[in-house]
């Protein structure tokens, strides 16, 4: 996928930096993807972030549930910390849907993407919040609701996706323990969604067919 860069005095065109940025007039030089459908959204905002973060964090992963349309993802954007040097690849793992929360099974899918990161000039705690654009178009991701989806890093520096305290559907889950034991944010935390940018092409152009047997996969 061809990536552009937005700067403030383009905010006027289709993907201004103020709509993926979520901040009021926006924020320069951050790497965005084209054009593509907006599948899923809560882009960062300050005034929404989450107030607490763990006294440590490890890498946690985390997952919130889907609410947008059948289609294929192919940029997926996240905001998170690190304790280390920003990822140069995150994964990105989609988790059936069980009952309403984020089955215990583990991951139907957990693929390693090339991730471009970005210094937002905001702070969590300590630690300077980066934007990450992960570039999924190599092997784009096929997604049907209800499941659950969200970024992981697996090279043993700790990264932690962050979120707003606006939510939509159900709140954000996270691993707490070894295997799969999820674990919603408000249970050591507080209530939030992540924040995050699903982009890709809606499945309007897919065959209802097709999409059965990607729904038949959860």
């Amino acid at each position: 996928m061809k990536l552009v860069f937005v700067l403030l005095a383009v905010a006027a065109l289709a993907f201004a930096s103020s709509t993926i940025s979520g901040e009021a007039g926006g924020v320069a030089n951050y790497t965005l993807p084209s054009t593509d459908d907006v599948l899923d959204t809560y882009a960062y905002n300050a005034a929404e972030q989450m107030s607490t973060i763990g006294a440590s964090f490890d890498d946690y992963a985390t997952v919130d549930d889907y609410n947008g349309a059948d289609g294929t993802v192919d940029t997926y954007t996240c905001w998170g910390v690190t304790t280390g040097a920003v990822p140069t690849a995150l994964e990105i793992m989609v988790v059936a849907d069980d009952a309403g929360v984020p089955s215990a099974s583990g991951p139907t899918s957990q693929t390693s993407y090339p991730a471009t990161c970005s210094d937002t000039g905001m702070t969590y705690g300590s630690y300077a919040i980066w934007l990450a654009v992960v570039d999924m178009s190599s092997d784009p991701l096929m997604v049907a609701a209800p499941l659950w989806i969200g970024s992981h890093r697996n090279d043993t520096v700790a990264w932690y996706p962050i979120g707003g305290t606006t939510v939509t559907g159900s709140e954000a889950y996270r691993t707490e323990a070894a295997g799969w034991s999820w674990a919603p944010f408000s249970a050591s935390l507080v209530a939030g969604d992540l924040f995050k940018v699903i982009e890709g092409t809606s499945g309007s152009s897919l065959n209802r067919s097709t999409w059965a047997g990607i729904k038949n996969m959860f």
